[in-house]
Protein backbone atom coordinates (compact mmCIF):
# COMPACT_ATOMS: atom_id res chain seq x y z
CA UNK A 1 0.00 0.00 0.00
CA UNK A 2 1.57 3.34 -1.04
CA UNK A 3 2.15 6.23 1.31
CA UNK A 4 -0.50 8.91 1.45
CA UNK A 5 0.52 12.05 -0.50
CA UNK A 6 0.33 14.18 2.65
CA UNK A 7 2.65 11.80 4.50
CA UNK A 8 5.04 11.73 1.53
CA UNK A 9 5.07 15.53 1.46
CA UNK A 10 5.72 15.73 5.21
CA UNK A 11 8.54 13.22 4.88
CA UNK A 12 10.11 15.21 2.04
CA UNK A 13 9.95 18.49 3.98
CA UNK A 14 11.43 16.95 7.15
CA UNK A 15 14.24 15.31 5.17
CA UNK A 16 14.98 18.62 3.43
CA UNK A 17 14.95 20.33 6.84
CA UNK A 18 17.44 17.87 8.34
CA UNK A 19 19.74 18.12 5.32
CA UNK A 20 19.61 21.92 5.43
CA UNK A 21 20.65 22.26 9.07
CA UNK A 22 23.34 19.58 8.66
CA UNK A 23 24.97 21.18 5.63
CA UNK A 24 24.41 24.85 6.54
CA UNK A 25 27.08 25.12 9.26
CA UNK A 26 25.13 22.76 11.52
CA UNK A 27 22.41 25.41 11.76
CA UNK A 28 24.56 27.54 14.09
CA UNK A 29 24.57 30.70 11.98
CA UNK A 30 21.93 33.30 12.80
CA UNK A 31 20.62 33.37 9.22
CA UNK A 32 19.96 29.63 9.28
CA UNK A 33 17.66 29.78 12.33
CA UNK A 34 14.70 31.65 10.70
CA UNK A 35 14.89 29.33 7.69
CA UNK A 36 14.87 26.29 9.98
CA UNK A 37 11.89 27.73 11.86
CA UNK A 38 10.12 28.19 8.52
CA UNK A 39 10.62 24.49 7.84
CA UNK A 40 9.11 23.70 11.24
CA UNK A 41 6.01 25.82 10.59
CA UNK A 42 5.52 24.17 7.20
CA UNK A 43 5.89 20.72 8.76
CA UNK A 44 3.21 21.27 11.40
CA UNK A 45 0.81 22.72 8.81
CA UNK A 46 1.23 19.65 6.61
CA UNK A 47 0.88 17.30 9.58
CA UNK A 48 -2.36 19.01 10.73
CA UNK A 49 -3.93 19.05 7.27
CA UNK A 50 -6.90 16.58 7.14
CA UNK A 51 -6.22 13.44 5.11
CA UNK A 52 -8.77 11.56 3.03
CA UNK A 53 -7.97 7.85 2.72
CA UNK A 54 -9.64 6.09 -0.19
CA UNK A 55 -8.88 3.64 -2.99
CA UNK A 56 -5.30 2.40 -3.05
CA UNK A 57 -4.50 4.17 0.22
CA UNK A 58 -6.88 1.90 2.17
CA UNK A 59 -5.93 -1.76 2.73
CA UNK A 60 -9.31 -2.88 4.05
CA UNK A 61 -12.60 -1.38 5.15
CA UNK A 62 -14.23 1.75 3.86
CA UNK A 63 -12.90 5.21 3.12
CA UNK A 64 -12.22 7.52 6.04
CA UNK A 65 -10.95 10.99 6.90
CA UNK A 66 -8.03 11.37 9.31
CA UNK A 67 -7.87 14.40 11.63
CA UNK A 68 -4.57 14.73 13.46
CA UNK A 69 -5.23 17.76 15.67
CA UNK A 70 -7.01 15.72 18.44
CA UNK A 71 -3.92 13.55 18.69
CA UNK A 72 -1.76 16.65 18.99
CA UNK A 73 -3.85 17.97 21.87
CA UNK A 74 -3.42 14.64 23.69
CA UNK A 75 0.36 14.76 23.20
CA UNK A 76 2.07 15.73 26.52
CA UNK A 77 5.19 16.96 24.70
CA UNK A 78 3.03 19.53 22.90
CA UNK A 79 1.99 21.16 26.17
CA UNK A 80 5.33 20.78 27.96
CA UNK A 81 7.19 22.21 24.97
CA UNK A 82 4.73 25.09 24.78
CA UNK A 83 5.37 25.88 28.46
CA UNK A 84 9.14 25.75 27.92
CA UNK A 85 8.97 28.12 24.97
CA UNK A 86 6.69 30.47 26.94
CA UNK A 87 9.27 30.48 29.74
CA UNK A 88 12.07 31.48 27.36
CA UNK A 89 9.93 34.19 25.76
CA UNK A 90 9.11 35.53 29.23
CA UNK A 91 12.82 35.70 29.98
CA UNK A 92 13.40 37.56 26.72
CA UNK A 93 10.69 40.15 27.43
CA UNK A 94 11.63 40.66 31.09
CA UNK A 95 15.30 41.42 30.60
CA UNK A 96 17.24 42.48 33.67
CA UNK A 97 20.53 43.43 32.03
CA UNK A 98 21.36 45.29 28.82
CA UNK A 99 24.29 44.29 26.64
CA UNK A 100 26.44 47.29 25.71
CA UNK A 101 29.44 47.43 23.40
CA UNK A 102 31.88 50.24 22.54
CA UNK A 103 35.38 50.29 21.02
CA UNK A 104 35.76 46.53 21.07
CA UNK A 105 34.73 46.27 24.74
CA UNK A 106 31.42 44.95 26.03
CA UNK A 107 29.59 44.88 29.37
CA UNK A 108 26.09 44.44 30.80
CA UNK A 109 24.16 47.12 32.69
CA UNK A 110 21.40 46.54 35.21
CA UNK A 111 17.99 47.93 34.19
CA UNK A 112 14.48 47.93 35.73
CA UNK A 113 12.60 44.63 35.50
CA UNK A 114 9.74 42.64 37.04
CA UNK A 115 11.42 40.88 39.94
CA UNK A 116 8.98 37.93 40.29
CA UNK A 117 9.35 36.79 36.67
CA UNK A 118 12.27 34.98 34.97
CA UNK A 119 14.86 37.39 33.60
CA UNK A 120 17.59 37.50 30.96
CA UNK A 121 20.09 39.75 29.20
CA UNK A 122 18.96 41.85 26.23
CA UNK A 123 21.54 41.42 23.47
CA UNK A 124 21.68 41.55 19.66
CA UNK A 125 20.38 38.40 17.98
CA UNK A 126 23.78 37.58 16.49
CA UNK A 127 25.47 37.85 19.90
CA UNK A 128 23.19 35.61 21.94
CA UNK A 129 20.43 35.90 24.45
CA UNK A 130 17.05 34.14 24.70
CA UNK A 131 15.58 34.90 21.27
CA UNK A 132 17.89 32.57 19.26
CA UNK A 133 17.27 29.84 21.85
CA UNK A 134 13.51 30.39 21.65
CA UNK A 135 13.68 30.06 17.87
CA UNK A 136 15.64 26.78 18.00
CA UNK A 137 13.43 25.34 20.76
CA UNK A 138 10.30 26.24 18.80
CA UNK A 139 11.69 24.58 15.68
CA UNK A 140 12.48 21.38 17.60
CA UNK A 141 9.03 21.43 19.20
CA UNK A 142 7.27 21.79 15.84
CA UNK A 143 9.42 19.06 14.29
CA UNK A 144 8.69 16.55 17.06
CA UNK A 145 4.95 17.29 17.07
CA UNK A 146 4.80 16.99 13.27
CA UNK A 147 6.52 13.60 13.28
CA UNK A 148 4.35 12.32 16.11
CA UNK A 149 1.00 13.11 14.50
CA UNK A 150 2.03 12.96 10.83
CA UNK A 151 3.99 9.69 10.54
CA UNK A 152 1.73 6.64 10.48
CA UNK A 153 3.70 4.08 8.47
CA UNK A 154 6.92 2.22 9.19
CA UNK A 155 7.93 2.74 5.58
CA UNK A 156 8.03 6.48 6.24
CA UNK A 157 10.36 6.00 9.20
CA UNK A 158 12.56 3.65 7.20
CA UNK A 159 13.04 6.22 4.44
CA UNK A 160 13.70 8.96 7.00
CA UNK A 161 16.44 6.95 8.74
CA UNK A 162 17.93 5.96 5.39
CA UNK A 163 18.20 9.65 4.47
CA UNK A 164 19.82 10.42 7.84
CA UNK A 165 22.27 7.56 7.33
CA UNK A 166 23.15 8.71 3.82
CA UNK A 167 23.65 12.26 5.10
CA UNK A 168 26.06 11.00 7.76
CA UNK A 169 27.93 8.89 5.22
CA UNK A 170 28.38 11.79 2.77
CA UNK A 171 29.29 14.21 5.58
CA UNK A 172 31.89 11.78 6.87
CA UNK A 173 33.46 11.26 3.45
CA UNK A 174 33.49 15.00 2.83
CA UNK A 175 35.27 15.67 6.10
CA UNK A 176 37.70 12.82 5.50
CA UNK A 177 38.66 14.24 2.10
CA UNK A 178 39.04 17.68 3.69
CA UNK A 179 41.45 16.28 6.27
CA UNK A 180 43.52 14.48 3.65
CA UNK A 181 43.60 17.50 1.33
CA UNK A 182 44.72 19.86 4.10
CA UNK A 183 42.32 22.62 3.05
CA UNK A 184 41.66 25.55 5.38
CA UNK A 185 38.25 26.28 3.84
CA UNK A 186 35.00 24.75 5.04
CA UNK A 187 33.60 22.75 2.11
CA UNK A 188 36.44 24.34 0.11
CA UNK A 189 34.36 27.53 -0.05
CA UNK A 190 34.40 29.37 3.28
CA UNK A 191 37.70 30.48 4.80
CA UNK A 192 38.00 29.47 8.46
CA UNK A 193 40.64 31.03 10.70
CA UNK A 194 41.06 27.90 12.81
CA UNK A 195 41.29 24.24 11.87
CA UNK A 196 38.46 23.06 14.12
CA UNK A 197 35.93 22.53 11.32
CA UNK A 198 34.93 19.22 9.78
CA UNK A 199 32.80 18.83 6.65
CA UNK A 200 30.02 21.44 7.00
CA UNK A 201 30.35 21.80 10.80
CA UNK A 202 32.43 24.70 12.12
CA UNK A 203 33.17 22.88 15.38
CA UNK A 204 34.70 19.40 15.11
CA UNK A 205 33.04 18.13 18.30
CA UNK A 206 29.65 18.99 16.83
CA UNK A 207 30.56 17.02 13.72
CA UNK A 208 31.61 14.01 15.79
CA UNK A 209 28.42 14.07 17.86
CA UNK A 210 26.22 14.41 14.76
CA UNK A 211 27.99 11.53 13.04
CA UNK A 212 27.41 9.38 16.12
CA UNK A 213 23.68 10.03 15.84
CA UNK A 214 23.68 8.99 12.18
CA UNK A 215 25.72 5.93 13.15
CA UNK A 216 22.94 4.88 15.55
CA UNK A 217 20.38 5.04 12.71
CA UNK A 218 22.68 3.08 10.40
CA UNK A 219 23.37 0.29 12.89
CA UNK A 220 19.68 0.08 13.75
CA UNK A 221 18.69 -0.40 10.11
CA UNK A 222 21.44 -3.00 9.61
CA UNK A 223 20.19 -5.02 12.60
CA UNK A 224 16.57 -4.71 11.51
CA UNK A 225 17.26 -5.93 7.97
CA UNK A 226 19.32 -8.77 9.36
CA UNK A 227 16.46 -9.81 11.63
CA UNK A 228 13.84 -9.45 8.89
CA UNK A 229 15.88 -11.65 6.56
CA UNK A 230 15.66 -14.46 9.10
CA UNK A 231 11.95 -14.00 9.81
CA UNK A 232 10.94 -13.80 6.14
CA UNK A 233 13.55 -16.31 4.91
CA UNK A 234 14.86 -13.81 2.37
CA UNK A 235 17.85 -14.80 0.25
CA UNK A 236 19.52 -11.40 0.62
CA UNK A 237 19.13 -8.08 2.40
CA UNK A 238 20.80 -4.64 2.43
CA UNK A 239 22.16 -5.27 5.94
CA UNK A 240 25.74 -5.62 4.65
CA UNK A 241 25.48 -2.24 2.91
CA UNK A 242 24.47 -0.55 6.14
CA UNK A 243 27.28 -2.30 8.00
CA UNK A 244 29.73 -0.91 5.45
CA UNK A 245 28.28 2.58 5.84
CA UNK A 246 28.51 2.24 9.62
CA UNK A 247 32.23 1.42 9.39
CA UNK A 248 32.78 4.40 7.09
CA UNK A 249 30.95 6.76 9.49
CA UNK A 250 32.91 5.39 12.46
CA UNK A 251 36.21 6.03 10.67
CA UNK A 252 35.09 9.55 9.76
CA UNK A 253 34.46 10.22 13.48
CA UNK A 254 38.11 9.37 14.03
CA UNK A 255 39.08 12.06 11.52
CA UNK A 256 37.06 14.73 13.32
CA UNK A 257 39.74 14.74 16.07
CA UNK A 258 36.91 14.87 18.62
CA UNK A 259 38.15 12.78 21.52
CA UNK A 260 34.83 12.62 23.32
CA UNK A 261 32.94 11.63 20.16
CA UNK A 262 35.51 8.96 19.27
CA UNK A 263 35.40 7.43 22.76
CA UNK A 264 31.60 7.19 22.56
CA UNK A 265 31.83 5.78 19.02
CA UNK A 266 34.01 2.95 20.30
CA UNK A 267 31.59 2.32 23.15
CA UNK A 268 28.62 2.25 20.77
CA UNK A 269 30.35 -0.05 18.29
CA UNK A 270 31.23 -2.42 21.12
CA UNK A 271 27.58 -2.65 22.10
CA UNK A 272 26.54 -2.97 18.46
CA UNK A 273 29.04 -5.81 17.86
CA UNK A 274 27.63 -7.74 20.79
CA UNK A 275 24.07 -7.16 19.59
CA UNK A 276 24.96 -8.17 16.02
CA UNK A 277 26.60 -11.37 17.22
CA UNK A 278 23.49 -12.25 19.24
CA UNK A 279 21.22 -11.65 16.24
CA UNK A 280 23.47 -13.73 13.95
CA UNK A 281 23.76 -16.65 16.37
CA UNK A 282 20.00 -16.71 16.93
CA UNK A 283 19.45 -17.37 13.23
CA UNK A 284 18.78 -20.97 12.16
CA UNK A 285 21.96 -22.84 11.22
CA UNK A 286 20.75 -23.28 7.67
CA UNK A 287 20.48 -19.53 7.10
CA UNK A 288 23.89 -18.60 8.52
CA UNK A 289 26.32 -17.77 5.74
CA UNK A 290 29.70 -17.89 7.42
CA UNK A 291 31.77 -17.46 4.23
CA UNK A 292 29.88 -14.27 3.37
CA UNK A 293 30.27 -12.93 6.92
CA UNK A 294 34.00 -13.69 6.94
CA UNK A 295 34.47 -12.09 3.52
CA UNK A 296 32.66 -8.93 4.66
CA UNK A 297 34.68 -8.88 7.88
CA UNK A 298 37.99 -9.16 5.99
CA UNK A 299 36.92 -6.40 3.61
CA UNK A 300 35.90 -4.07 6.43
CA UNK A 301 39.03 -4.77 8.47
CA UNK A 302 41.15 -3.99 5.43
CA UNK A 303 39.20 -0.80 4.76
CA UNK A 304 39.56 0.28 8.38
CA UNK A 305 43.27 -0.55 8.47
CA UNK A 306 43.83 1.51 5.33
CA UNK A 307 42.10 4.50 6.90
CA UNK A 308 43.89 4.14 10.23
CA UNK A 309 47.34 4.20 8.62
CA UNK A 310 46.96 7.81 7.50
CA UNK A 311 48.67 10.66 9.34
CA UNK A 312 45.40 12.34 10.48
CA UNK A 313 44.21 9.04 11.96
CA UNK A 314 47.42 8.63 13.97
CA UNK A 315 47.03 12.18 15.25
CA UNK A 316 43.46 11.40 16.30
CA UNK A 317 44.57 8.35 18.28
CA UNK A 318 47.21 10.42 20.04
CA UNK A 319 44.56 12.96 21.02
CA UNK A 320 42.27 10.20 22.28
CA UNK A 321 44.99 8.92 24.60
CA UNK A 322 45.07 12.32 26.37
CA UNK A 323 41.31 12.41 26.98
CA UNK A 324 41.49 11.49 30.66
CA UNK A 325 45.02 12.65 31.47
CA UNK A 326 44.92 15.09 34.35
CA UNK A 327 48.01 16.84 32.96
CA UNK A 328 46.17 17.76 29.76
CA UNK A 329 45.72 21.55 29.75
CA UNK A 330 42.41 21.51 27.91
CA UNK A 331 41.03 18.87 30.26
CA UNK A 332 42.01 20.90 33.33
CA UNK A 333 40.56 24.15 31.93
CA UNK A 334 37.19 22.59 31.12
CA UNK A 335 37.06 20.87 34.48
CA UNK A 336 37.66 24.22 36.17
CA UNK A 337 34.99 25.84 33.98
CA UNK A 338 32.58 23.09 34.98
CA UNK A 339 33.22 23.73 38.68
CA UNK A 340 32.73 27.46 38.11
CA UNK A 341 29.43 26.74 36.35
CA UNK A 342 28.30 24.78 39.40
CA UNK A 343 29.03 27.86 41.53
CA UNK A 344 26.97 29.97 39.11
CA UNK A 345 24.14 27.46 39.31
CA UNK A 346 23.91 27.92 43.08
CA UNK A 347 23.16 31.61 42.43
CA UNK A 348 20.85 31.42 39.42
CA UNK A 349 19.00 28.11 39.81
CA UNK A 350 15.61 29.42 41.08
CA UNK A 351 14.73 31.59 38.04
CA UNK A 352 17.65 30.94 35.73
CA UNK A 353 20.23 33.27 34.23
CA UNK A 354 18.30 33.49 30.96
CA UNK A 355 18.40 31.19 27.94
CA UNK A 356 21.53 31.87 25.90
CA UNK A 357 22.88 34.22 28.58
CA UNK A 358 25.59 32.04 30.13
CA UNK A 359 28.40 33.97 28.46
CA UNK A 360 27.36 37.32 29.89
CA UNK A 361 27.40 36.18 33.52
CA UNK A 362 30.34 33.79 33.32
CA UNK A 363 32.76 36.61 32.58
CA UNK A 364 32.23 38.08 36.06
CA UNK A 365 33.44 34.80 37.55
CA UNK A 366 36.22 34.56 34.98
CA UNK A 367 37.72 37.89 36.09
CA UNK A 368 38.74 36.38 39.44
CA UNK A 369 39.88 33.04 38.02
CA UNK A 370 43.03 33.35 35.88
CA UNK A 371 42.86 29.65 35.05
CA UNK A 372 39.94 30.44 32.72
CA UNK A 373 41.93 32.93 30.68
CA UNK A 374 42.04 36.76 30.56
CA UNK A 375 38.93 38.84 29.91
CA UNK A 376 40.85 41.84 28.57
CA UNK A 377 44.04 42.50 26.67
CA UNK A 378 45.16 41.50 23.22
CA UNK A 379 43.93 37.91 23.39
CA UNK A 380 40.86 37.79 25.68
CA UNK A 381 39.17 34.43 26.23
CA UNK A 382 35.38 34.45 25.83
CA UNK A 383 33.44 31.48 27.19
CA UNK A 384 30.23 31.48 25.16
CA UNK A 385 29.22 28.10 26.62
CA UNK A 386 30.04 26.00 29.65
CA UNK A 387 31.16 22.99 27.55
CA UNK A 388 28.72 21.03 29.70
CA UNK A 389 25.14 21.24 28.45
CA UNK A 390 23.80 19.22 31.37
CA UNK A 391 24.82 22.12 33.62
CA UNK A 392 24.29 25.04 31.26
CA UNK A 393 20.64 24.35 30.42
CA UNK A 394 19.50 24.14 34.08
CA UNK A 395 21.61 27.21 34.86
CA UNK A 396 19.97 29.26 32.12
CA UNK A 397 16.40 27.93 32.34
CA UNK A 398 16.11 27.75 36.11
CA UNK A 399 14.02 25.36 38.15
CA UNK A 400 10.87 25.60 36.02
CA UNK A 401 12.71 25.00 32.74
CA UNK A 402 14.63 22.07 34.22
CA UNK A 403 11.36 20.50 35.41
CA UNK A 404 9.84 20.86 31.93
CA UNK A 405 12.87 19.19 30.32
CA UNK A 406 12.87 16.43 32.93
CA UNK A 407 9.15 15.73 32.42
CA UNK A 408 9.61 15.51 28.64
CA UNK A 409 12.49 13.07 28.97
CA UNK A 410 10.54 11.09 31.57
CA UNK A 411 7.55 10.84 29.21
CA UNK A 412 9.71 9.45 26.41
CA UNK A 413 11.36 6.93 28.72
CA UNK A 414 7.95 5.75 29.95
CA UNK A 415 6.65 5.39 26.38
CA UNK A 416 9.85 3.59 25.39
CA UNK A 417 9.25 0.95 28.04
CA UNK A 418 5.48 0.64 27.60
CA UNK A 419 5.64 0.37 23.81
CA UNK A 420 8.18 -2.46 23.96
CA UNK A 421 10.63 -0.37 21.96
CA UNK A 422 13.49 -1.89 23.96
CA UNK A 423 12.81 -5.18 22.12
CA UNK A 424 13.16 -3.61 18.66
CA UNK A 425 16.68 -3.33 17.14
CA UNK A 426 16.04 0.03 15.45
CA UNK A 427 14.45 1.64 18.49
CA UNK A 428 17.11 0.21 20.80
CA UNK A 429 19.94 1.49 18.58
CA UNK A 430 18.42 4.98 18.45
CA UNK A 431 17.94 4.89 22.21
CA UNK A 432 21.60 3.96 22.71
CA UNK A 433 22.66 6.80 20.40
CA UNK A 434 20.52 9.32 22.31
CA UNK A 435 21.80 8.05 25.65
CA UNK A 436 25.44 8.27 24.64
CA UNK A 437 24.88 11.80 23.37
CA UNK A 438 23.61 12.75 26.81
CA UNK A 439 26.88 11.42 28.21
CA UNK A 440 28.74 13.51 25.62
CA UNK A 441 26.74 16.57 26.74
CA UNK A 442 28.45 16.34 30.14
CA UNK A 443 31.79 16.89 28.41
CA UNK A 444 30.89 19.36 25.68
CA UNK A 445 28.35 21.75 24.17
CA UNK A 446 26.81 19.28 21.71
CA UNK A 447 23.21 20.48 22.10
CA UNK A 448 24.23 24.03 21.16
CA UNK A 449 24.21 22.82 17.55
CA UNK A 450 20.66 22.99 16.12
CA UNK A 451 21.46 20.12 13.74
CA UNK A 452 22.24 17.83 16.68
CA UNK A 453 19.38 19.06 18.87
CA UNK A 454 16.79 18.62 16.12
CA UNK A 455 17.93 15.12 15.17
CA UNK A 456 18.20 14.02 18.82
CA UNK A 457 14.67 15.26 19.54
CA UNK A 458 13.30 13.67 16.36
CA UNK A 459 14.73 10.27 17.29
CA UNK A 460 12.36 9.94 20.26
CA UNK A 461 9.06 9.92 18.33
CA UNK A 462 10.73 7.85 15.60
CA UNK A 463 11.87 5.11 17.99
CA UNK A 464 8.41 4.89 19.60
CA UNK A 465 6.59 4.99 16.26
CA UNK A 466 8.87 2.32 14.81
CA UNK A 467 8.17 -0.06 17.69
CA UNK A 468 4.41 0.54 17.34
CA UNK A 469 4.30 0.04 13.56
CA UNK A 470 6.84 -2.80 13.22
CA UNK A 471 4.78 -5.93 12.80
CA UNK A 472 7.69 -8.12 11.69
Amino acid sequence: MPLHPAERLLLAVICAHLLFVAWAFGGTRTWTMPISLGFGVLEILIALWPRNYAGKYVSSGGDFRLLTWPKLLRFPIFWLGLLLIALVVTQALNWRWLYERERGMWWIELRPYTDWLPTSVKAPFNVGGPWPVAMVFTTAWLLVCSAWIGFTRRRTLQILLAVVTTCGFVLGLTGLVQRLSGTNKLLWLVKIDYAAFFASFIYKNHAGAYLNLTLAACVGLAAWFMTRRTVRHERSSPAAVFVFIAVAIAISVLFTYSRGALALTLAFLGLAAIGGAVIFLRQPSATRRWPVVLLIAVFFVGFAALGLRTKPAKLAWERLQTLSEQSNEGFQTREFARKTTVEMFSEFWPRGAGAGCFQFHFREYQKTRPELGPTTGRYPVRWEHAHCDLLQFPLELGLAGTVFLGLMLGYWLLRFVRSGAWKNPVSLSLFAGCGLLLAHAWLDLVFQSPAILLLWCLYWPVMIRWAETDKG
